[in-house]
């Protein structure tokens, strides 16, 4: 059966039909109970729909009418957002490190806190090629053989939607990664297919998918025959428990009006007990219902797949670079 479209509200003249400033009131006003910034919520779904990317569109063409299609799009991306839909997943983008990345609920949202990651990451890159890492301590026997090697492999675990491998691809063209004529090999792993077909992607988008290696697997399975230089990886590191707390306590909220089908999907609700005591919710915990439990359950004490990386390192002398609980960045060995 052809799913029927939802009836336009009367925007203004033309009934279906409204001007930009009149629908961006009406989004806002819809927003109002479930967005931090239903303003800028609403702003940003205008301009999407429009392929504007600058706010000051909407002020200087605040009086056009916009075509009942247009309107249709924006009030069912608007209906989604209401839902608690993070709006990178409405929109179906994310920004990262100055770039606009392709997301959907098969990946995880970009995160700030991902970008120090890559600043790291970069720095160690650099300064490799006076022999010296600030900041990570190296013996010198390491650093010697280093600063002689012309080949970097770059392997990044967990990539989801590939950004950190994709970042690290189009920063590295930069003349100052190349002072002795290295070369980059860049290996992007994840377990899902799904997230794998998103960031590949992402990197054509970026221009860069010949120069990344995209493989299948869990963890550390794919990197097993290859010798690894530098690890960089986002796993999941949300304890266990934590998330089923959160998850139960968003299931309570949902008393009032549905979330969203995929929300209400029991099988991405984790067995919990009822008793679990009810911890507080925000917009951004209420976004982790959408997204990847995979990417997200770190295990008992969120330390499952960063204690497999840590080991990895040490084992294999590879320096280690990861996003950890409360997105701190640590580094191994």
């Amino acid at each position: 059966m052809k799913k029927s479209r939802s009836p336009l509200p009367n925007w203004g003249e033309g009934g279906g039909e409204g001007s930009i400033e009149a629908i961006k009131k009406h989004i806002t006003t819809m927003l109002v109970r479930h967005s931090d910034a239903p303003g800028l919520d609403a702003n940003r779904i205008i301009l999407h729909v429009l392929a504007q990317r600058d706010a000051s569109y909407l002020l200087a063409h605040g009086e056009e009418i916009i075509s009942e299609q247009d309107a249709q799009k924006i009030l069912e991306m608007a209906e989604a957002r209401k839902t608690g839909m993070p709006l990178a997943y409405v929109l179906g983008e994310a920004d990262f490190f100055g770039r606009t990345f392709a997301v959907t609920q098969d990946v995880l949202i970009p995160r700030p806190d991902t970008e120090a990651l890559i600043e790291k990451a970069l720095e160690y890159i650099k300064v490799r090629h006076a022999g010296l890492r600030p900041g990570i301590h190296v013996d010198s026997g390491s650093r010697a053989g280093m600063t002689e090697k012309k080949e970097i492999v770059i392997a990044d675990l967990c990539t989801g939607s590939g950004i950190i491998a994709i970042t690290l691809a189009l920063e590295l063209q930069d003349s100052a990664y190349n002072l002795q004529h290295t070369t980059y090999d860049i290996v992007a792993t994840d377990i899902s297919d799904k997230a794998l077909a998103v960031a590949k992607q992402n990197a054509k988008q970026h221009g860069v998918a010949d120069r990344i290696e995209f493989l299948q697997g869990d963890m550390l399975e794919p990197i097993k025959n290859k010798k690894i230089d530098l690890l960089v990886s986002n796993p999941p590191y949300v304890p266990s428990e934590e998330l089923a707390s959160i998850y139960l306590s968003l299931h309570r909220e949902r008393t009032e009006e549905r979330v969203s089908d995929r929300a209400n999907d029991e099988t991405l609700i984790p067995s919990f007990s009822l008793s679990r005591e009810k911890v507080p919710t925000t917009q951004e915990t209420r976004g982790l219902l959408f997204e990847p439990q995979i990417a997200l359950d770190g295990g008992e004490d969120g330390l499952k797949f960063v204690n497999q990386i840590k080991e990895y390192a040490q084992k294999n002398n590879t320096l280690a670079i990861i996003e950890t609980v409360g997105g701190k960045i640590a580094t191994f060995p």
